[in-house]
Formats: structure tokens, C-alpha cells, sequence
């Protein structure tokens, strides 16, 4: 850990030696370099960009600081309240000759390093971008939206069936009205397999996203998205924990950090097939967005029981004070809102999201967790946002989850957030 925090600042700071000397106005009378030529700066929507002045290259930061603070009432468990820091991250975004881009983004939040984004990709193709590295498998439309812009302070609990981010390769493409996204990833950026020569998971993911009503200040999205995946490689010498996959989600609340659905790690898994179909529309200020996601286990010895899970949330967006959200085409997801008054925008907002981990047919209790939410969202900024939700959880009584949690418990969070992007 202490190797890899060295490297992530070594980059940073090779970022910041590379751009600095751009700055310059004078040539360098080193006949062995190229003359150094200035560099355009500008701004817009909060993001400060700097760049040549024939876009040959560009450089652009861009990080995020999120304080959260939670309060748990009427539990049957001891959940405690508190503030922590949810994320401190901070990413440095190239482009270079024209049809080249790059992004490292490091997350500094519990006090250590964790390489979020870390990735090279080729745009030389129209409406195309090819990506090598570490990122975010393209499934699920609140997956993919960055934790910048997502609506509520925490993704539903479905957010935990779609893939996490992954060592890979992925192509994808866009018109006006759609978009499509596959790739090809092996382990995680940390895994590592070579103690025990186990050969390391990996995973085949595509998603497709259609605009079948696109007009100005309105929209209707749709989407498909699915995913192939074997388990992680084997870490322990005697192969105990081969062919192991494991579904757990804590409760849309991130402070105290148990789960209580939990379906425990499931032995003799061959592969995991994910499905998602997500759905959103924009009216002006009003938006609506839904998605269903399910998944099923497939076992090593057929005569064993394939068990399968699923779940589902909806929100409803009201801007009162006249924004909406704006759609990015060429990825199929939400971005940055921008307040059209000096005082801000302000939104209310509603979720209700639940998750089954039950399977009774396979012999799987991992629980039953629903989620209603309510809160508000003021953007001070487009940098500045204040975030408040209001959570009713309700759990069956299988729902013990990674601490032998008390079953059948119901109770609420009052949660809010400070966040700062820039």
C-alpha cells in the first residue's frame, strides 16, 4: 500500500512537472528540446481547462470531497451514527495528439489509496473511443453515472449485482440517438493471483442505450445491459476459496457500514449471467428514472441448484426551480446540473428500491431489504452541492446479515452530505 501511494503521487506530481514547463512563455536554449509553446487556459461550468492552441492536447482536473454525516433511529441492532468522509478524490484528465486520452483518478478517502480510473484510450474513430485499463464495466445506468451527478447520496441497492471496475479492454460507439458499449476485463486493479499460479477471473460486459424521444429539455432513455462473469481467482493455498461468488448491500447508507442482505459465499460457482434494463425521461424539470436488475449462478456440478436474485428501484426529480438534468449522448448517462440563478437550484426528490437475496429453491436466505427515500438536493453551485435523504428500511427475517444482525429490523436514516466538485 505504502508502494502504491508513492507511485499515485509520483504520477501526479509527473503530471504537474509536465504541464508546468508548458506554462512557459520562453523557449528553452537547449538546442536538444523542442521549443516550448504557451498554453490556452479557460473555463466553463466549474471546470478549469488548459490546452494548446490548436487542441492537440488538453489537461483538465477534476476531483470530488464528500462529507457525510448520519443518524440511525429506531433500530432493533446498534448501528452508530457519525461523519465521515465519503470520498476525496482527485483525477488528472488528458487528451494528446488530437486522438489520444488518459485518465488516473485516486480516491484518498479512509486514509488510504485507492486507484479509482486508471486508463489510456484512442478516439481516432468518428464517435468512437477505445479504452485500455482500469474502469467501470458499462452496466446500469446509476452504475455509470459519475457519483458527482447521481440524485440520491448513495446508488440503490441494485448497484451491487452490476460490475465493479476491472483491468480491461472496451469499444464503444455513438450516434445522436444511441449508444453501445462492450469490453473484455480480467481482475480488479489490486487482485493479484501469482502466490498460488491461479488464473485470474474475468468478465464480458455490453450495454446498449436508445433515445426514442429526444427534444430540447426532453427526453426518454432506454437500455439494455449483460454480463458474463467468472469468480475471482483462488488465494488460499489449499484452493478453499476457488470457485467462490458472494452478493451482499448495505442499506443505501455508508457511515455505518454493515449489511444486512447478505447471501454469503456460494461455493461451486462456474459463472454468474447479470441482466439490467433501465429506463429514464425528462420533461423540463421533472425527471423519472427506474431500472430492473437480475442475476443467476451457474454451478460447477449440475446437480446442484442455480440460485438467482433480483431487484429494482424508481425515482422521481422535481427542479423547482426550473433545472433538468442534462443527458451526456455519447455514454448513455446524466451529468453535471447547472444552476440557472445565483441562489442556486433545488430539487426534491423520491426513491423507493428494494433487493431479494433469497432463493428458498437453491437454500439461499440472504434477506429481503426495501428502501423508501426521501430528500432534497440544493446546488449552491456548479461546484458546490448540499444533499439530504431521509431513509425508511425495512428488512424480513432473514435479513442478518454480515454481523448477525438482529432479523427483521425496520428503522431510518437521516443522512446529508456536503459536496464539493471541481
Amino acid at each position: 500500500m505504502k508502494t502504491l501511494r508513492t507511485l499515485s503521487f509520483a504520477c501526479l506530481l509527473a503530471c504537474a512537472g509536465f504541464v508546468g514547463p508548458a506554462l512557459a512563455q520562453e523557449a528553452t536554449t537547449d538546442p536538444q528540446t523542442p521549443a516550448l509553446e504557451p498554453v490556452d487556459v479557460f473555463h466553463g461550468a466549474g471546470i478549469l481547462i488548459m490546452k494548446t492552441p490548436d487542441d492537440s492536447f488538453k489537461w483538465w482536473l477534476d476531483g470530488r470531497l464528500m462529507i457525510d454525516a448520519a443518524m440511525y433511529h429506531n433500530s432493533d441492532n446498534t448501528l452508530a451514527n457519525g461523519v465521515k468522509v465519503r470520498r476525496a478524490r482527485f483525477a488528472m484528465n488528458m487528451v494528446f495528439w488530437k486522438t489520444w486520452a488518459s485518465q488516473l483518478d485516486v480516491d484518498f478517502a479512509d486514509n488510504a489509496v485507492d486507484v479509482k480510473d486508471a486508463w489510456i484510450g484512442y478516439t481516432g474513430v468518428k464517435n468512437s473511443l477505445l479504452r485500455f485499463g482500469n474502469f467501470r464495466e458499462p452496466f446500469g445506468l446509476e452504475t455509470l453515472t459519475s457519483s458527482r451527478y447521481i440524485t440520491f447520496m448513495e446508488r440503490s441497492l441494485i448497484d451491487n449485482i452490476s460490475p465493479d471496475r476491472h483491468l480491461g479492454a472496451a469499444f464503444g460507439h455513438w450516434q445522436n440517438r444511441w449508444q453501445a458499449t462492450g469490453g473484455v476485463f480480467g481482475p480488479a486493479f489490486e487482485d493479484t493471483n501469482d502466490a498460488i499460479g491461479q488464473d485470474q477471473g474475468y468478465s464480458v460486459t455490453g450495454r446498449v442505450t436508445a433515445l426514442p424521444v429526444s427534444m430540447d429539455r426532453s427526453l426518454v432513455h432506454v437500455g439494455f445491459a449483460a454480463s458474463y462473469e467468472t469468480p475471482k481467482a483462488a488465494t488460499d493455498p489449499t484452493l478453499k476459496d476457488a470457485n467462490q461468488m458472494r452478493l451482499r448491500a448495505r442499506p443505501e447508507s455508508d457511515v455505518n457500514q454493515g449489511r444486512f442482505i447478505d447471501t454469503g459465499k456460494m461455493s461451486n460457482v462456474d459463472h454468474r449471467d447479470a441482466i439490467g434494463v433501465e429506463a429514464a425521461a425528462v420533461f423540463g424539470p421533472v425527471s423519472f428514472q427506474s431500472e430492473y436488475n437480475t442475476v443467476q449462478y451457474v454451478r460447477t456440478v449440475a446437480a446442484l441448484p442455480e440460485p438467482s436474485f433480483d431487484g429494482w428501484y424508481a425515482f422521481g426529480s422535481w427542479f423547482l426551480t426550473g433545472e433538468n438534468r442534462p443527458y451526456d449522448r455519447t455514454s448513455g448517462e446524466f451529468e453535471r446540473v447547472i444552476p440557472k440563478s445565483p441562489r442556486g437550484a433545488f430539487e426534491v426528490v423520491a426513491r423507493y428500491s428494494e433487493l431479494n437475496l433469497n432463493d428458498f429453491s437453491a437454500g439461499i436466505t440472504g434477506g429481503h431489504e426495501q428502501i423508501t427515500t426521501l430528500g432534497g438536493n440544493w446546488y449552491i453551485n456548479a461546484n458546490l452541492r448540499l444533499m439530504t435523504n431521509y431513509l425508511f428500511v425495512v428488512n424480513d427475517q432473514y435479513s442478518k446479515g454480515d454481523r448477525s444482525y438482529t432479523t427483521g429490523d425496520k428503522f431510518n436514516v437521516l443522512q446529508a452530505r456536503l459536496q464539493l466538485n471541481f
